[in-house]
């Protein structure tokens, strides 16, 4: 019992790592030519 509950906490932790990542990976990401992106009107609707 205790080796799977082990087990299961080391998954749990390389998710969150994994999603840590992605996270990181997507708030590092910037594409200066859309418009949508950048500027006052982020996220606004046209």
């Amino acid at each position: 019992m205790d080796m799977l509950l082990t087990h299961q906490w080391q998954r749990l932790l390389e998710i969150q790592r994994i999603q840590t990542e992605l996270i990181q990976q997507l708030a590092s990401r910037e594409d200066p030519g859309d418009p949508r992106a950048t500027g006052p009107d982020h996220g606004a609707q046209l």
